[in-house]
């Protein structure tokens, strides 16, 4: 799996399991797949599916949304507003 691509410098260290403070900034579909990118403790992030965050794994995303898997349990991030 591929690792996640930080795009702006890190300012704080990621939580291994924690995704409460994940926030979708937005997604984009290319031919290639879907994009997403996240900010989490002020840092910007490019995933995709099959990427880790944390103990997660983005299982999926679609034009509003980010689906993260760990075991049987789900989260789902969607676009703020």
């Amino acid at each position: 799996m591929a690792e996640r691509q930080l795009i702006a410098h890190p300012t704080t260290k990621q939580s291994r399991s924690d995704v409460s403070d994940l926030m979708l900034l937005g997604t984009v579909t290319t031919p290639d797949g879907a994009l997403a990118l996240l900010r989490q403790n002020g840092d910007v992030m490019r995933v995709s599916v099959g990427d880790t965050i944390g103990a997660q794994t983005v299982t999926a995303i679609d034009d509003a949304a980010v689906y993260l898997g760990h075991g049987s349990a789900q989260t789902v991030l969607q676009m703020p507003g």
